[in-house]
C-alpha cells in the first residue's frame, strides 16, 4: 500500500480487490499477501530530489540507496571497491587510485586491508544499535536491488566494468562509513602507513644520527609547518551561519548552511528528503552511501556542518627492543599482520603480501616531513579517535527528530558521532547554536605539557600535530567516564555557545563564533585561540556586521532569507576591500614595475582595469582576474599590512598596507606586473569579464559561475585549479549543498541548490540542471510539505519498492 495518501490507498486496494474477485470468479478473495518488510516511495520532483517515503528506516535506507544508485553508480562503485581493498584485483596494481593522485591501486589496497579490516569493523560496530543495523541492511539491499534492476545504459561511464556490477556487502559499506570517519586521521596518512615498514640497515641511520640536530630541528619544522598547510588545504571547508530572534525579520530562527566539498568523486553531496511517517521527516543533503541527511532541516530545526579544527589522532614515539615496544618498562609484541591483496597483471589475479605492525595504539607509519622514521630502536604509532565510531547512524536520527537547538545539542552530545566537524544550527524559537561536538582525543594542554616534552613533540605541537611519548601508559589518552567512546571528549569538554543575535563558523576554531563572545579554554587539539583568522572568516562575519548596520545596500537591517540569497550572490572579496585602495595608490605614481621573469611591464591597463572594477568576483565583474593573480603572489609579502592582528578585534585585523615602506610598495607592483605577464601568457584579455574566463562546461555548453578561491577572502568560494591557458576552466571543489531555511508561522521556508548537480551520468536530466540555475544567480524553492511535492510542476512518478 502506498504510504503516505489516504486517497490513493484506497485506490489501490480497491484495484486489487477487483483483481483477485475476477481472477476467482467472484468467490472468497483469496487470502491477502503477507506485509512486506521493506516498502518504500520515491518521488522525484525538480531537478531530480528524491523524495523518499518508507515504512521504516530499512525501507527508507532501501530507497535511499537505489535513488543515488540511479543517479551516481559508478562514483559510488568506485568507492565501495577502493575501501574493500580491490582495486588492484580489478585495475591492476599500478593505477591511480583517484583521479590525478599518486597514490597507487596497490598501496591504497593495503592500507584500507590493514586498517579497515574486519577486526576494526568488529570494533567499531560491536555496540551498534538497531538502528544502525536496519540503515545497514536496507541500504545494501536497496543498492543491490538496483544493480539487478538496472539496465546497460544506467551504468553510464562504468558500462562493462565488473566492478561496477559488484554486489554491496554489510561490509562495504561499514568501511565506506569508517573510512568516511576516519579521513581526517588515519586517511591523512595513507602511503605512510601502507609503505610503512621495518628498518633493512643501519647505513642511512648512522648518516641521519650524525647530523647536526639544529638543523634536524629547523628542516624538522619547515616539513612538518607544510605537512600542516597541505593537511589544512584539503578541499572541504564551508560556511555556516544560523541566526536568532534578536535579528531576524519574524523572531524566529534563519539558517545558511554552505558547505565547501569537492565537485567529483564520493564526497560528493546528494541532495534527498527521506520521510518515515509519525517518526522522522528531514529534507537536506549527505554524502554519497549514507541513508539519512547529514545537513538539513525539519518542520523546527536547520543545521549544517563546517570541517572543524580539531585533531582527531596523536602519534605515539615509541621505544623498541627488538621486535617489542617498551611502555613503563615492559616489553610489549609488536602486533604482527599479513595482509593480502589480489592483484591483476597479463589478464591472471594473483595474491601479494605484505607484513604489517602495530602497537596498542594503533598501526607504524613512517612520515619523513614529520620525522617520523623506523629504526632499530625507535618507531611511531598513530592512534585515530575514530577508529570506533560507528554511531553516526543513531546521531543522525536522534538529529534529525530534534525540535529545538537544545534537544540538538543533546542528540550531539549524547552520541559524540561527529566525526570531525562544527555544527550551526537554528529553530522556530529564535535560537542559534554554535558547537564544536566532533571526535577529539582527551589530550588536554596539561596531558601536552607532560607527555610531548621532546624537541621533536614540540617542534611538531607548533604545527599542530600532536606526539605523545609511547614508553608511558600515562601518556595514552585519559578515559572520561562521560565520554561516548573511550579517549575521548565528553561534549562538556568541547566548545559550544548559544545566542539569540547570530553565530557562525567558516572553518576557524570554535574560539570566534560571535566577535562579541570569544570562546576559550579549550584544548589545543580543539583548535588555536588568539589568531589571525582567514580572510574568509573574516569576510562572513564581516557581511554579517554590514548586515545588522543596514550598510550592505539591501533593505532594513534585519536577516531575511532574500537578503541572506543577495549577500551570498554578492560576491565580495575581503582581499579586495583590504588591499585595492592602496595598491590604486600605487598605481598613480608607478607605470611599470620589472616582474619576476625581469619582464618591464606597463601597468596601465591594469590599473585602469581595477580602477572601474566593483571589487567583486561575479560573472559580470571586469578586473577580478588582475586582482586574483595579484593578489596570489601579495599575500605572501613579509610585512604586508600596518596595523597588525589584534584579539580584541579579529574581524577587522590585520589591515592598512604599508605601502610606505618601499619593500612592501615595490613587491606589491612586482606582484602586479606578475599579474598581467600571468594573464596574458594565459590568453586572458585584462578586460575581461570573470564568466568569460571561469566557467564549467558540462555537454559542451560554458556554464560561467561567480566566486573565488580561499585566499581571496570570498563567501561563495569556487576553487579552480588554477590559472590556466584560457583561464578558469573548471571548479574542482567549492559551493555544494546550499540551504537557507527559514521558519514561518505556516512552516518552513527552505531555498537552496545543489550546485554540481544531482547526477554524475552526462546522459541524465539531472546531470547539470542545477549548475545551470547556479549559474544564473539565483537559487530555487526546496518543497518540504506533500502539498508543496505534489505541486511541483516538474513531479515525476512514484517509485514504489517492496521487498521481503
Amino acid at each position: 500500500m502506498p504510504i503516505r495518501s489516504l486517497t490513493r490507498r484506497a485506490y489501490v486496494l480497491s484495484a486489487v480487490s477487483i483483481a483477485v474477485l475476477t481472477a476467482c470468479g467472484g468467490d472468497d478473495p483469496a487470502p491477502a499477501a503477507p506485509e512486506p518488510t521493506i516498502k518504500v516511495e520515491v518521488t522525484r520532483t525538480a531537478f531530480g530530489v528524491p523524495h523518499v517515503v518508507g515504512k521504516n528506516l530499512r525501507s527508507a535506507s532501501y530507497g535511499i540507496a537505489y535513488a543515488y544508485a540511479q543517479d551516481n553508480l559508478c562514483i559510488i562503485a568506485d568507492r565501495f571497491m577502493t575501501v574493500a581493498g580491490e582495486r588492484s584485483k580489478y585495475l591492476g596494481a599500478d593505477g591511480a587510485s583517484a583521479p590525478g593522485s599518486t597514490l597507487t591501486n596497490l598501496r591504497s589496497d593495503f592500507f584500507y586491508r590493514n586498517v579497515l579490516d574486519q577486526a576494526a569493523l568488529d570494533l567499531a560496530f560491536a555496540k551498534a544499535g538497531s538502528l544502525t543495523n536496519e540503515g545497514v541492511a536496507g541500504y545494501v539491499a536497496g543498492y543491490n536491488r538496483f544493480l539487478a534492476d538496472a539496465k546497460d545504459a544506467d551504468f553510464a561511464d562504468c558500462a562493462g566494468a565488473a566492478w561496477a556490477k559488484r554486489p554491496l556487502t554489510e561490509n562495504d559499506l561499514k568501511r565506506h562509513m569508517l573510512a568516511l570517519a576516519t579521513q581526517a586521521g588515519l586517511g591523512a596518512f595513507i602511503p605512510a602507513i601502507a609503505d610503512a615498514a621495518p628498518p633493512v640497515a643501519t647505513v642511512a641511520l648512522a648518516k641521519s644520527t650524525a647530523r647536526s640536530k639544529a638543523i634536524q630541528t629547523a628542516q624538522l619544522q619547515r616539513t612538518a609547518a607544510e605537512f600542516n598547510r597541505q593537511f589544512e588545504a584539503r578541499p572541504m571547508g564551508s560556511n555556516g551561519q544560523a541566526f536568532g530572534s534578536a535579528v531576524t525579520d519574524n523572531a524566529r530562527g534563519i539558517l545558511i548552511g554552505n558547505p565547501h566539498f569537492p565537485w567529483t568523486g564520493a564526497l560528493r553531496f546528494y541532495q534527498a528528503h527521506v520521510q518515515i511517517p509519525g517518526q522522522y521527516n528531514v529534507m537536506g543533503a549527505s554524502l554519497g552511501g549514507i541513508a539519512l541527511p547529514q545537513i538539513g532541516f525539519n518542520n523546527d530545526v536547520a543545521w549544517t556542518h563546517t570541517v572543524s579544527t580539531g585533531r582527531r589522532f596523536t602519534l605515539f614515539e615509541l621505544t623498541l627492543n627488538g621486535s617489542n615496544y617498551v611502555v613503563d618498562g615492559v616489553s610489549k609484541p609488536l602486533l604482527r599482520k599479513t595482509v593480502t591483496v589480489d592483484v591483476l597483471a597479463n589478464g591472471v589475479v594473483t595474491p601479494q603480501t605484505r607484513t604489517y605492525y602495530a602497537s596498542e595504539h594503533g598501526p607504524i607509519l613512517v612520515s619523513a616531513p614529520l620525522g617520523a622514521t623506523w629504526t632499530a630502536t625507535k618507531a611511531y604509532a598513530i592512534r585515530d579517535a575514530n577508529l570506533d565510531n560507528g554511531r553516526f547512524v543513531e546521531q543522525a536520527w536522534d538529529m534529525g527528530r530534534a525540535t529545538s537547538t537544545e534537544q540538538l545539542r543533546q542528540a550531539m552530545a549524547k552520541s559524540m558521532a561527529l566525526s570531525w566537524v562544527n555544527t550551526i544550527a537554528a529553530d522556530r524559537g529564535g535560537n542559534a547554536l554554535y558547537a564544536d561536538y566532533s571526535v577529539t582525543p582527551n589530550v588536554s594542554a596539561e596531558h601536552l605539557a607532560t607527555c610531548a616534552t621532546s624537541v621533536q613533540a614540540r617542534t611538531l605541537a607548533a604545527a599542530r600535530t600532536y606526539l605523545l611519548d609511547g614508553t608511558k601508559a600515562a601518556c595514552n589518552w585519559p578515559v572520561d567516564p562521560a565520554a561516548a567512546s573511550p579517549g575521548i571528549m565528553s561534549a562538556a569538554t568541547l566548545p559550544s555557545l548559544s545566542r539569540t543575535d547570530h553565530v557562525g563558523n567558516s572553518n576557524e576554531s570554535a574560539w570566534l563564533a560571535n566577535p562579541a563572545q570569544l570562546l576559550t579554554g579549550f584544548s589545543p587539539l580543539v583548535g588555536d585561540q588568539a589568531k589571525a583568522q582567514s580572510l574568509r572568516t573574516r569576510m562572513a562575519f564581516t557581511q554579517v556586521q554590514d548586515r545588522l548596520a543596514g550598510t550592505d545596500g539591501l533593505p532594513g537591517n534585519k536577516v531575511t532569507p532574500d537578503n541572506l540569497e543577495a549577500v551570498f550572490f554578492q560576491s565580495r572579496m575581503l582581499s579586495a576591500e583590504l588591499v585595492l585602495p592602496s595598491l590604486l595608490t600605487l598605481c598613480q605614481n608607478n607605470t611599470t614595475a620589472t616582474a619576476t621573469n625581469g619582464t618591464v611591464v606597463n601597468l596601465a591597463e591594469a590599473c585602469g582595469v581595477l580602477a572601474s572594477w566593483d571589487r567583486r568576483a561575479k560573472v559580470s565583474s571586469v578586473g577580478t582576474p588582475v586582482f586574483r593573480e595579484f593578489w596570489r603572489q601579495a599575500q605572501a609579502i613579509p610585512g604586508l599590512f600596518g596595523t597588525p592582528f589584534s584579539a580584541t578585534a579579529p574581524v577587522t585585523t590585520p589591515r592598512d598596507p604599508a605601502v610606505a615602506t618601499p619593500a612592501v610598495a615595490t613587491a606589491m607592483l612586482k606582484a602586479l606586473a606578475d599579474a598581467v605577464v600571468a594573464l596574458r601568457t594565459a590568453g586572458v584579455p585584462l578586460n575581461a569579464t570573470l564568466g568569460s574566463v571561469q566557467y564549467v562546461t558540462r555537454n559542451g555548453v560554458r556554464l560561467p559561475m561567480d566566486g573565488g578561491d580561499e585566499f581571496e577572502g570570498i563567501y561563495n568560494k569556487m576553487t579552480p585549479p588554477g590559472l590556466s591557458a584560457g583561464g578558469y576552466t573548471s571548479i574542482v571543489s567549492g559551493s555544494s549543498y546550499i540551504q537557507i531555511v527559514s521558519f514561518e508561522p505556516t512552516g518552513v521556508n527552505a531555498r537552496g541548490l545543489l550546485t554540481y548537480s544531482q547526477s554524475t551520468n552526462s546522459a541524465s536530466p539531472y546531470f547539470a540542471d542545477q549548475t545551470v540555475q547556479l549559474s544564473t544567480g539565483k537559487f530555487v524553492k526546496l518543497p518540504f510539505t506533500d502539498a508543496e511535492i505534489a505541486a511541483d510542476p516538474k513531479r515525476g512518478a512514484t517509485l514504489v519498492l517492496t521487498a521481503p
